[in-house]
């Protein structure tokens, strides 16, 4: 008889955590593949935005397209640092629709001051730390009027790990960030932050903190934001990259690590392959910023700087984003 820790047993956890991996690497893909940024993302080739062939649209993929409804994800990016609560520093819903091929993501920027039910009001990102995943999208369903069908937390030092295991992400950064004051990893000490305008090729430490960094930006964590995106669009290019294919299963290891997530596993390779299908003309982004007047800059009482929330203009990014070319509405409409 085998023992538990016996060769099967060690063959059996190898499999899961493989399997994890995978499943993580797919609902990675899945959210990068619907996270281009207007300004900065490239154009696919002619022959990329043609329909998939049919044999793509089989199995799984074509079960999808006859859902009922688009599939809205919340995607957290958790930030801990030393004595430091987890607060969500990035929040993003992702919404893809399987029948009209369509997608959408809006980005929530960090700071919006808000009501979050059994601890009165506080930054947003405040509310993983309070209430986990559940109560972050209580408070991003008061927010939007859209409900997340599920969930994905993303550890900020995994996500280094892993644009080091895809070597690393080439970026072109819009505008030189310098920070004399941008936080060393122990986030007690400073470590001085210079990325000047031009195209990187950033490692994971590199990229953590170009998509960390807010304080140099004119825009603050409304730029950051769009960079998040950035960082995501380029990891995706990054990773389907040939070179990369015979190192899945260990980058797979390394993400079995990196994403939480209440998404059904059996559901993710056919989320991911559908995204991947999905032509850049039919994924619409936006940012709660104040360019939309969804946002504006206010002072509380006790000196914090934050962003006060607009809630009908809010409502118009929402059903703007949702006014896709055959997309429908996402689970939980606008309430107004």
């Amino acid at each position: 008889m085998e023992v538990l820790g016996g060769a099967r047993g060690r063959a059996a956890r190898r499999k899961n955590l493989l399997r994890a991996g995978l499943s993580a690497l797919g609902l990675a893909l899945l959210l990068t593949s619907c996270s281009a940024w207007p300004p900065w993302s490239r154009s696919r080739p002619a022959s990329t935005q043609a329909a998939a062939p049919e044999k793509q649209a089989s199995g799984l993929t074509a079960w999808l397209a006859g859902s009922a409804r688009p599939t809205t994800i919340l995607a957290l990016g958790v930030m801990q640092g030393r004595g430091m609560p987890p607060l969500s520093d990035s929040m993003m819903l992702v919404s893809v629709d399987p029948a009209s091929r369509s997608a959408w993501l809006l980005s929530i920027p960090r700071d919006i001051w808000i009501d979050i039910p059994g601890h009165g009001q506080a930054r947003i990102n405040e509310a993983y730390a309070l209430g986990g995943a559940s109560l972050a999208e209580e408070v991003v369903y008061d927010l939007t009027g859209i409900r997340a069908d599920h969930y994905v937390v993303v550890d900020y030092t995994a996500f280094q790990k892993l644009i080091d295991d895809v070597g690393g992400v080439t970026v072109d950064v819009p505008e030189t960030l310098d920070d004399p004051t941008f936080p060393a990893p122990d986030e007690i000490h400073y470590a001085p932050l210079l990325i000047t305008k031009g195209v990187h090729h950033f490692n994971g430490a590199e990229a953590l903190a170009y998509v960390r960094e807010r304080h140099a930006d004119p825009l603050s964590d409304l730029g950051r934001a769009q960079r998040q995106q950035q960082v995501l669009l380029a990891l995706k290019e990054q990773f389907l990259k040939p070179a990369n294919l015979p190192r899945v299963p260990a980058i797979a290891a390394d993400l079995a690590g990196l994403l939480r997530t209440d998404f059904p596993l059996s559901q993710i390779p056919a989320y991911a392959a559908l995204a991947s299908q999905i032509p850049s003309d039919r994924i619409r982004t936006a940012v709660l910023d104040y360019a939309s007047g969804s946002v504006r800059g206010w002072t509380t009482p006790g000196g914090a700087a934050v962003l006060l929330p607009d809630e009908a203009a809010i409502r118009a990014v929402v059903r703007k984003l949702q006014e896709a070319p055959g997309a429908r509405p996402a689970r939980g409409p606008s309430r107004e």
